[in-house]
């Protein structure tokens, strides 16, 4: 399949006031995870108002969403690997933009959710790694800021499971790292749980 969703640029302001629970086309049908491309249409809204030609303002997006995905994959690898040769983190960078299931089911089918998870996915688990290692609520704050921005990634909710899956992989292990220090476990837990916390925070405009 190609081009299975559509990138609206024309009457964009229409589009935001529909981004509801209930959508109005023909006589109208419940669509419960529509309203999280409000922030897309929000962003193509503001290029729009920054007078780019409606030629540019695909591209912009797409450049942006794909700067975004391989810069988070690069500082995720450097959390997670270390003492290894810089051109490891760009092979990794090519392969993560160039693999066959990308290129097909991701960008080939034009699906929004799934370019903001590819997007999103390295930045979160960089985010939530710092989080258990580092005691810092800027961290945290940054969390719940993307969480808003890519927010058009739950708009395929077994997308929340494919962040969860390896974020909590993740997490055992540093459990793992610290099941020695009965106060470092307790400190984790409470991190999880204040993160888990934050994403609901950050996502409870668009839950039910």
């Amino acid at each position: 399949a190609f081009g299975e969703e559509s990138f609206s640029i024309f009457n964009n302001q229409e589009l935001i006031n529909q981004a509801s629970y209930w959508q109005r086309s023909g006589t109208g049908f419940p669509a419960p995870f529509y309203l999280n491309n409000i922030v897309l249409l929000v962003f193509v809204k503001f290029l729009s108002f920054l007078q780019l030609p409606l030629a540019l303002i695909q591209p912009a997006f797409y450049f942006i969403v794909i700067l975004s995905g391989l810069i988070g994959l690069f500082y995720f690898q450097k959390e997670i690997l270390d003492k290894v040769d810089k051109s490891t983190y760009f092979v990794s960078c090519v392969f993560y933009l160039f693999n066959l299931y990308g290129m097909t089911q991701i960008w080939g089918r034009f699906l929004y959710a799934h370019m903001l998870l590819w997007a999103y996915l390295p930045l979160f688990l960089l985010l939530w790694l710092k989080w258990l290692k580092e005691n810092r609520l800027k961290i945290l704050f940054a969390f719940m800021v993307t969480n808003l921005i890519f927010s058009v990634t739950y708009a395929q909710p077994a997308f929340i499971l494919t962040l969860a899956i390896p974020a909590a992989l993740f997490g055992v292990l540093e459990l793992w790292k610290a099941r020695y220090k009965i106060r470092d476990v307790f400190n984790l837990i409470l991190k999880s749980l204040a993160f888990c916390l934050s994403w609901f925070v950050s996502s409870s405009w668009w839950l039910y």
